[in-house]
């Protein structure tokens, strides 16, 4: 269901038809956002980063602007294809593509996922001493 801004703003100041708490509709609105930004933005990444910073300076400025532009393109080029084609994205690949598609998107997801994992470890793993 995609909510109109009119919807949005209504429901935010809690002056929807249906009444009720205008502050419990924001943080449903608000609630995946809040997720992700916690899962993206955790206190492992805030380190990594501080530490980084600490070594290179701003020699690597230019990467991070790199990568906010490109993780804003996917994002937005997801929504869209997420909206309009009523299916999960990994899905709209396999019809469109193949089923070899999908399957390397799968491949490529437990990669990912194998690399969080190895990550986290290795980092428990060093701040023992």
């Amino acid at each position: 269901m995609v909510m109109k801004d009119k919807e949005v703003n209504a429901s935010i100041s809690g002056n929807h038809q249906n009444g009720g708490n205008g502050f419990l509709k924001f943080l449903k609105i608000l609630g995946p956002g809040l997720i992700t930004s916690a899962l993206v933005l955790g206190p492992g990444s805030i380190t990594l980063n501080s530490k980084i910073g600490a070594i290179y300076g701003t020699e690597l400025v230019w990467s991070i602007i790199v990568a906010v532009i490109l993780m804003a393109c996917y994002t937005e080029m997801a929504a869209r294809i997420g909206i309009a084609g009523k299916d999960t994205f990994i899905n709209l690949v396999k019809e469109k593509w193949g089923k070899w598609a999908g399957q390397m998107q799968h491949f490529s997801i437990r990669i990912i996922i194998l690399k969080e994992v190895l990550q986290v470890s290795m980092k428990y793993c060093v701040d023992k001493d």
